[in-house]
């Protein structure tokens, strides 16, 4: 290890160096914001200046200083001493590149980390050298790696500091990282790597809590996972209101993390705040694992089309266009291909989910007016009110929810099977 703290040291005086030569400073201050005062709803911000790396940021490197100019060879001991253990995917790489390129890449990873995370080119951090390469170390003695995707949301309200179940914990976010989540336009992996994709092009984020899903990975292989997704789509199907952006961000620990990316999951642009604990946690985790991958890359079974109408419907902004996907989520799940729909949907529907006489009737009431309305929207009969569209939004939201909760935790209803449940 002595000899790698070495390298990357020599590296540090090397690119200093040039970066002198080049007319790069040492050091960049950069205005950073920072909330205050932070409540649920919102935060004051403030400012706070503070210096990175020139490797911190987008543009002041020049090309040569990026491509190794008067670069020394590369340590060999790293292929010499782990060989097969180099072979990690990388992004980027081609999936047939030998052992030694990838433990350059890995190298060139490490090295580009470090001195970006220094606050000045002009002074080394031994701690940080050290840690920068027991990471990759740490990295190249397992056959597993971990990948991370988190996401900020807004709506719940923390029963403790922090929850945490099966690889995934959920944490109030930092007074920093609320700032970078209103901040637009500055790149700074020191820091906000993890978070980058998070920012919004406004300062009013209402985002307070982080969702982070932590799993195994063969170091071998790309990483691909929707267990953060399912899990979104669980807390929404449990009548949660996750809301904010709905950027995520993916990355892989540890040593010099080998993937950047994310995505986008639906969520509301706001909602209201509901109380959050272990058996919350504990519950969506358990929905979340019933969720097929389908959903989100492309349903194909009636089971797929349900769970992903409801998805796409919790997050529209017009109640008409949310309360089409309802029914359409509705109809996957409970008709067959010939059915009186209108008729079949309130009384399978009522007969499945219900446990008593009145709730049936609430519910095979409820279900026939969420069809009704719905039907008037995509005929072109004279329209629902309002009202009558938003409490058919709201009920809609209620019972879909609630049925393919039911239908996830006890099995899937043949059409058969709900046939024999209406005439029992």
């Amino acid at each position: 290890m002595a000899a790698l703290v070495d390298w990357l040291e020599a590296e540090r005086v090397r690119n200093h160096a040039l970066a002198e030569r080049y007319g790069v400073p040492a050091a960049i201050p950069i205005n950073e914001l920072v909330a205050e005062e932070v409540t649920e709803r919102g935060c004051r911000y403030g400012h706070r200046v503070r210096s990175v790396s020139p490797f911190a940021l987008d543009g002041p490197i020049p090309p040569a200083m990026i491509q190794g100019e008067n670069e020394p060879v590369r340590p060999r001991i790293l292929y010499e001493q782990y060989g097969e253990r180099c072979n990690v995917w990388i992004a980027g790489l081609e999936a047939d590149a030998p052992l030694p390129q990838r433990a350059d890449l890995l190298l060139w990873k490490t090295v580009f980390r470090y001195l970006a995370e220094l606050p000045t080119l002009e002074r080394p951090d031994a701690a940080l050298a050290r840690r920068s390469v027991e990471g990759l170390l740490d990295l190249l003695e397992h056959a597993n790696a971990e990948f991370l995707t988190a996401l900020p949301v807004a709506g719940l309200r923390l029963a403790e500091a922090a929850l945490r179940l099966d690889g995934v914990t959920v944490r109030p976010l930092t007074a920093d990282e609320i700032g970078r989540l209103a901040e637009f336009g500055t790149h700074d992996p020191t820091r906000a790597l993890r978070l980058r994709a998070f920012r919004t092009f406004n300062r009013r984020t209402t985002e307070r809590c982080l969702i982070t899903v932590r799993e195994p990975w063969d170091k071998r292989q790309q990483p691909i996972s929707h267990r953060l997704e399912a899990l979104a789509l669980s807390l929404q199907l449990l009548g949660f209101d996750p809301a904010g952006e709905g950027y995520t961000e993916s990355y892989t620990e540890p040593g010099p993390t080998l993937w950047i990316g994310g995505g986008r999951v639906p969520l509301v642009g706001a909602g209201p705040y509901y109380d959050f604990g272990v058996e919350q946690l504990e519950a969506a985790v358990g929905l979340a694992a019933r969720i097929p991958d389908e959903v989100f890359e492309g349903p194909k079974s009636p089971k797929g089309i349900a769970l992903y109408r409801f998805r796409s419907a919790v997050s529209e902004m017009f109640p008409s266009d949310a309360l089409v996907d309802f029914v359409t989520a509705l109809e996957a799940l409970l008709l067959g291909e010939k059915e009186e729909l209108s008729f079949k949907l309130a009384l399978y529907g009522a007969r499945f989910l219900a446990a008593g006489k009145d709730e049936r009737k609430t519910i095979y009431g409820q279900l026939r007016d969420i069809y009704r309305q719905r039907s008037r929207l995509v005929h072109g009969l004279r329209p629902p009110t309002p009202d009558q569209l938003n409490t058919a939004r709201t009920n809609a939201r209620s019972i879909t929810g609630r049925l393919l909760v039911k239908a996830l935790r006890d099995g899937w209803p043949t059409n058969e099977e709900l046939e024999d449940l209406a005439l029992s």
